[in-house]
């Protein structure tokens, strides 16, 4: 269209309605786009829609709130290894590795024997995700099962990593080893799964940052314990915590209600 003059609402309308399909993941900022393109119209004197009453922001994109386990389904889990075994002591370890510290699995996959100061009883490492050096407190249990892994479980091996497979060669684990673990661990301690229900390895993480929340930490610690960039990111921890929520409803027992049957 060359004159902008001839623009109406119509053709914005048809314009959005065209596009979005091809925008699902970014509708807002295909109206930000336009709303911006509309009033550069109108400054400029070529067109005259208001991009305000003809572009109404969307609702934010709704997202999933994945689950974090109970302290019920953690006890499961953790029973259900079998630590008699080599693989199951490399496997209890990493999950305690996880449940304690809420590192990502990738980082406790990249772990080396070099990264634990047992003196000092912390873990030193540079976060694969971000980049990012973070130091997180080695507890006693985690610690026992790190080292009951190393001493009676893992194979004799040069890798630098703690964690290695049990087949030849013995190296790194691959990146799929957290989600097997779960998969045997959560059909052995009888819970349910489905796909995309959220009950994955990383739903460890997730219950880590909860428990923080549950204990009143404040959450830009909570950001920080887990190596986040963004302080924000923490916040989701909050909505999982249900009992901390009731906490904060108002009282609503002043105002007069009635029930509306349905006809």
């Amino acid at each position: 269209m060359q004159n902008f003059n001839k623009l109406t609402s119509e053709n914005v309308k048809d314009f959005i309605a065209n596009a979005a399909p091809n925008h699902k993941a970014s509708i807002s900022m295909l109206i930000g786009a336009t709303r911006k393109f509309l009033s550069y119209l109108a400054d400029t004197g070529l067109a005259s829609i208001n991009a305000e009453w003809n572009l109404i922001n969307p609702a934010p994109r709704h997202r999933k709130l994945l689950p974090c386990f109970s302290d019920k389904e953690t006890d499961a889990i953790l029973d259900s290894v079998d630590r008699n075994t080599p693989i199951g002591k490399r496997d209890y370890a990493i999950i305690m590795l996880t449940l304690w510290t809420g590192l990502r699995g990738v980082d406790i996959l990249d772990l080396k024997r070099s990264d634990i100061d047992w003196n000092r009883k912390v873990i030193n490492l540079v976060q694969g995700k971000t980049v990012v050096s973070i130091q997180t407190e080695l507890s006693s249990g985690v610690g026992n099962a790190i080292a009951d892994y190393i001493l009676n479980g893992r194979p004799e091996t040069d890798s630098p990593y703690i964690f290695v497979r049990h087949r030849r060669p013995h190296d790194r684990l691959s990146d799929t080893t957290g989600k097997d673990i779960m998969v045997r661990s959560l059909c052995e301690a009888g819970i349910s799964h489905e796909a995309w229900d959220g009950k994955s390895f990383h739903a460890l993480r997730r219950t880590f940052g909860t428990r923080l929340v549950r204990a009143g930490v404040p959450i830009r610690s909570v950001g920080e314990m887990l190596g986040h960039v963004n302080p924000n990111s923490a916040k989701r921890y909050v909505a999982l915590d249900k009992d901390g929520l009731r906490v904060c409803c108002l009282d609503i027992s002043m105002f007069r209600t009635k029930k509306v049957g349905l006809l």
